[in-house]
């Protein structure tokens, strides 16, 4: 269960509006939600310590992730002195639902996600060893790659995309234990379909040998 000294859980949020994913894509924010996730609710000058920017710059950073939804005040303080409190929540993106600018946002949200995510793997690898017994051999890395039809790897997400929401689910109780952790799931196709990697090389082929306008003018 959540306190007002810590973050506040809410439903998972799916993002369509490329704005709202702009918004999220700067790495300070980034880094300004992590800094809250684990120390928060934080003044903008209080967190301006942890990120080496200043409390001006980290107002304005603050204000827009809670435009978005991502921060909410905590209560009490004005100005640089109101505290910030960070919103956990899943975040969902469904290509099939964004046009073209959308796609190009969520691309650079996913880069920016990527860099983190990995920046915070290898931090709990270098400091493992400090962590309790106990919480060493949770840690899971999977990783596999070969052969998988579509229907099978879209159902296959649904199925994980399903046990995921029951155990994050805000309504679900908390231990005494629990502490902030990552989950995450990648998935994307290495190797383009045969056929649709023929017809593409079929394509260029045809287009390298028609001739361009300068040459049928010179003709």
């Amino acid at each position: 269960m959540t306190t007002d000294n810590q973050h506040r859980d809410i439903e998972p949020r799916h993002l369509v509006d490329p704005q709202v994913m702009r918004a999220l894509s700067h790495p300070l924010r980034i880094r300004l939600l992590d800094v809250l996730a684990e120390h928060g609710p934080l003044t903008a000058t209080q967190i301006s310590d942890y990120v080496n920017q200043s409390p001006t710059t980290c107002s304005f950073h603050l204000r827009s992730l809670g435009r978005h939804g991502f921060v909410e005040e905590a209560g009490g303080g004005k100005g640089r002195s109101r505290p910030w409190r960070y919103l956990a929540r899943g975040l969902f993106i469904d290509d099939a639902e964004l046009d073209t600018e959308g796609r190009v946002a969520a691309n650079q949200f996913r880069i920016e996600s990527t860099r983190r995510v990995q920046a915070a793997y290898e931090h709990w690898l270098a400091d493992r060893e400090n962590y309790p017994a106990r919480w060493q051999d949770v840690d899971v890395r999977m990783d596999w790659e070969g052969p998988i039809a579509r229907e099978d790897l879209k159902e296959m997400s649904e199925r994980v995309g399903g046990v995921l929401a029951d155990y994050t689910s805000a309504d679900r109780p908390r231990g005494d234990d629990a502490v902030r952790v990552h989950i995450g799931y990648d998935v994307h196709p290495v190797q383009r379909p045969e056929r649709d990697a023929i017809a593409t090389e079929r394509a260029a082929r045809e287009r390298a040998r028609e001739p361009d306008d300068d040459e049928l003018d010179e003709s």
